[in-house]
């Protein structure tokens, strides 16, 4: 991707990690580390995430969506000048 030296990246993330057993804080400390990493080479790249929504055959990790997506609001409100969240309420409004 980096070759392309992108503007915006738009990023889904968490479900598969939490759903294995991921701890929501390492989550979103591995995404802090990428982004970073990225924002060395591309300092105007602007990131885009989508908030986790629930799945309906995983409704049994609705607490783990909840608490990711306050730790992704929070991440937002201290990078918000290039780290914005897209809020996604089912699969058909990322669609």
């Amino acid at each position: 991707m980096l070759p392309y030296e992108p503007k915006v990246l738009i990023v889904m993330s968490g479900s598969n990690d939490y759903g294995g057993g991921t701890n929501n804080a390492l989550i979103v400390e591995l995404l802090d580390e990428i982004y970073t990493t990225m924002r060395e080479v591309l300092p105007d790249l602007k990131v885009i995430q989508l908030t986790e929504f629930l799945q309906p055959k995983r409704t049994q990790l609705g607490e783990m969506v909840r608490d990711f997506n306050a730790r992704l609001l929070m991440y937002e409100a201290e990078n918000n000048d290039w780290f914005t969240i897209t809020r996604c309420t089912n699969i058909n409004t990322i669609c």
